[in-house]
């Protein structure tokens, strides 16, 4: 999402993007997307942390500070309100990649089993309710994005729920694509397997008993 007067990738050319900290989902997504354009991050595009969350950037955005952001919804239906130009839709970046994911050390997987089965239980009730409890799940969003703006929340809603997966295993995609990244400075996270940096151990238990299945039957 990027000011008015640029139309194109080549405009952001000596221009400042918004991040909020390096090494950042939002820091990734912004390199990746300059390199796709043929623009070479820090160098032709400045990079800028600005912590806060997406709504702070996107006022720095309209405050002229920086020329743009990548945002999320329910930030775009805001920026888009406020008449500011799209340069890139996310099927634009092409490629997964695992955003917030949930880690843990591996003793404490191997000798707290019973904590991980249960908070993985209640993970898998929260995403039925996320995805099931529509109105609930708009006033959540809202408190907690701190938006009172009706349509950026049901822009967000609309946009991530079907995106979260109701049996939510680790994606081996998105892993992979964390290595083929911290491959460009570790070369040996390029041959890495990306099923030893993850345990779908406990999703498959609650899977294969039924539990998570009878969650949404019970919803209809």
């Amino acid at each position: 999402m990027v000011n008015p007067e640029i139309k194109k990738p080549e405009d952001l050319r000596g221009k400042k993007l918004a991040i909020s900290r390096f090494g950042s989902n939002s820091d990734y997504a912004t390199r990746k997307i300059l390199v796709k354009w043929g623009l070479t991050p820090d160098k032709d595009v400045a990079i800028i942390q600005i912590p806060g969350g997406q709504p702070t950037r996107l006022a720095a955005v309209q405050n002229k500070q920086v020329a743009g952001l990548v945002a999320q919804p329910p930030v775009t239906v805001l920026a888009r309100k406020a008449r500011l130009n799209v340069l890139a839709e996310p099927s634009d970046f092409g490629a997964a990649y695992t955003n917030t994911p949930i880690a843990s050390t591996g003793a404490f997987l191997r000798d707290r089993r019973d904590i991980v089965r249960r908070f993985t239980r209640a993970l898998v009730e929260g995403i039925y309710v996320y995805k099931t409890q529509k109105e609930f799940t708009k006033r959540v969003i809202a408190k907690y994005m701190r938006i009172n703006d009706s349509d950026a929340v049901e822009d967000s809603y609309q946009f991530f729920s079907p995106l979260v997966p109701a049996k939510p295993y680790p994606p081996m995609d998105g892993i992979k694509e964390v290595l083929l990244e911290l491959g460009e400075k570790d070369p040996k996270a390029r041959s890495a397997n990306p099923e030893e940096f993850a345990d779908a151990s406990f999703v498959r238990e609650l899977d294969d008993d039924g539990f998570i299945d009878s969650l949404y039957k019970v919803k209809k």
